[in-house]
Formats: C-alpha cells, structure tokens, sequence
C-alpha cells in the first residue's frame, strides 16, 4: 500500500481526497486518474478478501486541476542494439501467436520483420491495405503518413518475402497483419 494509506482504516474518501490533492503537486492529472484505476482495483480486491469494508468513493477531481509536470522527463533510456542482436531478437519471435478472447491465430514474427525493415510504426501497419503494395514499393497514402505525405517506401527484398508469408495480396484491409 501506499505510504499515505499506512493502516487500512485510513482509507477513507477523505484520506483519498487529501491524497489526490498531495499528487496533484508531484504529476499531472493524468497520472491521478491512471494512479485511481489501479488503486481501485486494489481496494475491491481487499474488498473481496474481506480485508476491507467497502471501496470507498473516490472524490471527483476538478477539470480545472492540472498538476505539475515533473521536472526531468523519466524515460529510461534506449538499449543499443546491434545488427546481431537485432536480428537475433527476430529469430526468437514465435511465428504465430493467439488472441486470448477468440482464439485466432496472427503473425508475429514477419509483422514485425517487415516493420524492422520499412521502418513503420504499428498503427501504420494496422491501416494498410494490399493494394499500398505495389511493383515499385509500398504506396503511402497521404492519411498513413504522420506529416501527411504521400509517397512510395522501397521495399527490401526481406520485407517482400514477409509480405508473402502474410500471405500477401489479400483483399482488403491489412496487408501486414
């Protein structure tokens, strides 16, 4: 438990109020309600455990409540991969993997091959289309685009064969899923 939440009799709405209000000088309100969704979760669960009463309300937080932006941005930094490693990591992907929920398989392995080749981020390969992959590279229309420009990427002769085993042309939406 958090340190402001010492003995399980001290949460209360208002101790989650005076809590609320303490954070709001360290994050920003989006790391509170981020911060509430877990801390709720935990509370129902102590809740079912007979741990605790009741999960208490949580006090609404003003729209007008920004917070503090914290001083030094704490992003860990990025490992330096080589080549090797790289294409080590790639080799150890599963070429297939499952949705829990429906059961159905998807591509792994070339998803993200093709991705490591062309470069693209993962929102982009979920909106292409077969008919982006033409003869002369793949087709970036101008909505794929984050500066909105249309163009054509060359495609390596690695990023074709991921493509094939997508099982490319497919009609229709997804050409890299």
């Amino acid at each position: 438990m958090h340190p402001h939440f010492t003995q399980r009799q001290r949460v209360s709405t208002p101790s989650i109020g005076d809590y609320q209000r303490k954070r709001l000088g360290e994050v920003q309100r989006s790391t509170i309600i981020k911060e509430r969704s877990g801390l709720s979760r935990f509370l129902a669960r102590l809740v079912e455990k007979e741990m605790l009463g009741e999960v208490p309300a949580f006090p609404k937080l003003a729209k007008k409540a920004t917070g503090t932006r914290h001083k030094q941005a704490r992003l860990a930094p990025q490992a330096a991969l080589s080549p090797d490693e790289i294409e080590s990591v790639l080799a150890s992907l599963p070429v297939f993997s499952l949705r829990r929920r429906t059961g159905e398989s998807f591509h792994v392995q070339a998803r993200f091959i093709f991705a490591y080749e062309t470069g693209l981020r993962p929102e982009t390969l979920d909106k292409l289309l077969a008919q982006d992959v033409t003869v002369s590279g793949l087709h970036m229309r101008a909505e794929l685009d984050k500066n909105r420009w249309e163009r054509v990427l060359p495609l390596s002769a690695r990023a074709r064969a991921a493509l094939k085993s997508l099982g490319y042309p497919r009609a229709g939406r997804a050409a890299v899923r």
